[in-house]
């Protein structure tokens, strides 16, 4: 404290240098807390995208392309997290000063690990862009059939495909950005064993004329990414970054304002039904816009400004902020699954037949049955007697073999 009050914020006044201290420590303090438990935080996250992933790509999921594109956010959602426990892994063997970790292996993993969390959360932070600015096309455009193809699962795997290859060049550019070094020391356990300590560092090629390529790729990198704090050095005095983070908003706003001005225009256009449906995955798209906007603002926000003020006072406030936020976000990737859990009834079946072994939904599927059995006993004879040799003679019989255990004809085939 009494560091931070003599040469913290020298150009500030007493009673605002007294404010500046106790919120930097205080910050400080609870940064370090939160970060300490990373490497849980990313474990449970990837428990719980994991079971996401898994419910989005069962068969009853996969009919909407907004599902697939949630499936593929989820999938590298977890990828993203594998930096994470590389260095938990790291710091784990490292508690051991008899075990040497400096191995070629490990600094080949770390830069693997490095470029794939960078990829990772580039892809997810132009897919979630993506799906909130087709539902918002989708919602503008309803009657025409161009735009009610990105709905169906062809157009998911089509802007899936298309944001991998996207990326693709800058995920190579990034794995070429490091290059594995060597050097010799005397072992921590041993002064007269020589070992051979390998690390990573910026390769040759990225540092040749003046930092050229260097500079040119975290430059576009910064434009068309929100995925880790870059420095970008031009003469050797200016240095900046661009996020996307800023477009969730604007699309957020966008898909806001679509809704309310076509919600009239659409009930006279479709039957309630569809209108209905399309109003749920509207609803469900700008929530998980919303949330991962939440997220992604303050920590690309953060990002963008720790290098204006890298020489200033503000330096190391800002420096915790970016931590703490980058940690949180990590954490956010856990709300998409809390969103299509309390927006999504299908979801919510999905779950229950995973956790239940599907038993659930056959359950559903023979009580449907019983009840639209029971509404063919007040349609004339004839109807009656034409729907009762498909529904009777197949489906309550399969319902009552279910209940009562017999294994006559199997019911799984009418799912």
């Amino acid at each position: 404290m009494e560091v931070c009050r003599k040469y913290g914020f020298p150009y500030f006044k007493k009673s605002t240098i007294l404010m500046l201290c106790w919120f930097q420590n205080t910050l400080e303090s609870f940064t370090y807390l939160i970060t300490a438990y990373n490497f849980h935080i990313s474990v449970v996250c990837g428990i719980i995208n994991l079971f996401h992933l898994i419910i989005l790509t069962r068969p009853a999921m996969r009919t909407s392309s907004v599902n697939l594109m949630m499936a593929a956010v989820a999938f590298f959602d977890i990828c993203s997290l594998f930096q994470e426990f590389k260095q938990y892994y790291d710091r784990y063997i490292a508690s051991d000063s008899c075990l040497f970790t400096d191995t070629y292996a490990s600094a080949l993993l770390q830069r693997c690990s490095f470029a794939l969390t960078n990829y990772s959360r580039r892809y997810s932070t132009w897919l979630c862009l993506l799906i909130a600015l087709i539902r918002t096309i989708v919602v503008r455009n309803p009657m025409s059939r161009f735009h009610e193809n990105l709905t169906k699962p062809r157009g998911g795997y089509s802007v899936i495909l298309g944001v991998f290859l996207v990326s693709v060049p800058l995920g190579v550019l990034k794995l070429l950005e490091f290059q594995i070094f060597w050097e010799e020391r005397i072992s921590d356990c041993d002064e007269n064993i020589i070992v051979v300590m390998y690390f990573t560092g910026v390769s040759d090629l990225f540092v040749a004329n003046n930092h050229l390529i260097l500079n040119s790729f975290y430059l576009t990198d910064a434009v068309v990414s929100n995925v880790s704090l870059v420095k970008i050095s031009i003469d050797s005095k200016t240095s900046f970054q661009l996020i996307p983070c800023l477009l969730f908003p604007i699309v957020t706003f966008l898909l806001i304002r679509e809704v309310r001005n076509i919600e009239q225009n659409r009930r006279r256009l479709i039957s309630s039904n569809k209108l209905a449906d399309s109003k749920k995955a509207t609803r469900l798209v700008f929530y998980f816009t919303l949330t991962f906007s939440i997220a992604q603002l303050p920590f690309g926000l953060t990002s963008s400004v720790v290098y204006l003020f890298e020489k200033t006072p503000l330096s190391r406030i800002l420096y915790f902020l970016y931590n703490l936020f980058s940690t949180l976000f990590t954490a956010s990737t856990v709300t998409h699954f809390i969103v299509c859990m309390l927006m999504s009834s299908q979801y919510r079946d999905t779950v229950k037949s995973v956790v239940s072994c599907g038993y659930y939904s056959k359950e559903k599927v023979c009580k449907s049955n019983f009840s639209f059995y029971n509404r063919l006993q007040s349609f004339d004879l004839d109807t009656k007697q034409s729907c009762d040799q498909c529904i009777t003679d197949n489906h309550i019989i399969s319902c009552v073999e279910l209940e009562t255990g017999q294994t006559g004809t199997s019911p799984s085939r009418f799912l």
